[in-house]
């Protein structure tokens, strides 16, 4: 007998027996709503500010990324659109799914959120789609909103192609600033006291709401002291969406802190 073989021996005899366990299968992890989500390689925001909003029992939250790079211009945003379906049916497949979002907001109007929606519905037939621009927009309109402040990081241009889009949505920009910052790493790194002080200066004026435009910017923990401030709605990307994933999925939870959006 070979030393394998003695020891396959020793370990046969010593081993307990193992026994089986009967079980039964409880609900589903995500009974309520199932939310899937194609998010940036590069984002390192988004996810930590959903996952904060909806700490719901019965919710579940699943993520594919897709690669877009550091480099924010129409030119990158407009490339990712060839690998939307990968990315998409990469979520969880053969799980059902109540919505899938698309987790970019220039991205959605670089390459149009009708293009977007299409690629998103080939690897999940029929399924119910968002983008954040996408929410803001229901967003604004749910809360009653005809005008809105805009702040972004990006280029003047984007900027000027997002005002567009909210207000080809019948939604008056009244006033729109910028960060411009190309670098989606460093755009994710400004300070949370350089957006209280962007949205509680554009907010001033005469607008009926804010809303501060993409994935990166980490908006969530301001928004309410910020709205106490001005005394009008503010929203952002990851807020909107996460709202508007939820009233997609049939969950009308009001959800405290994070916005007067949150509560409707």
């Amino acid at each position: 007998m070979n030393k394998a073989t003695a020891l396959q021996a020793e370990t046969s005899e010593s081993a307990p027996d193992i026994g089986t366990l009967p079980f039964e299968l409880g609900e589903d992890i995500g009974q309520r709503g199932a939310i899937g989500l194609v998010v940036l390689d590069v984002d390192s925001t988004l996810e930590q500010e959903y996952r904060a909003i909806l700490p719901l029992d019965g919710v579940s939250l699943y993520v594919s990324r897709i690669a877009m790079g550091n480099k924010v211009t129409k030119e990158t945003l407009r490339a990712m659109e060839g690998d939307i379906t990968t990315s998409a049916a990469q979520i969880h497949p053969g799980r059902k799914l109540d919505v899938l979002a698309f987790a970019c907001t220039s991205g959605t109007v670089a390459i149009g959120e009708a293009r977007v929606f299409e690629r998103l519905r080939k690897a999940r037939p029929g399924i119910s789609c968002t983008s954040p621009m996408t929410a803001g927009v229901a967003g604004l309109k749910r809360l009653g909103c005809e005008s809105v402040a805009l702040i972004t990081p990006y280029t003047a241009d984007i900027t000027a192609m997002m005002g567009g889009f909210i207000e080809d949505h019948g939604i008056s920009v009244t006033t729109a600033a910028t960060f411009d910052n190309t670098n989606d790493a460093e755009v994710a790194r400004i300070s949370r006291s350089s957006i209280r002080e962007a949205i509680l200066s554009q907010g001033a004026g005469a607008c009926d709401a804010v809303f501060v435009s993409c994935s990166s910017l980490h908006v969530l923990p301001v928004i309410e002291e910020c709205e106490a401030e001005l005394s009008k709605p503010v929203l952002a990307s990851n807020q909107a969406m996460a709202w508007h994933s939820m009233r997609l999925a049939g969950i009308d939870d009001a959800l405290p802190g994070f916005g007067r959006l949150l509560m409707h």
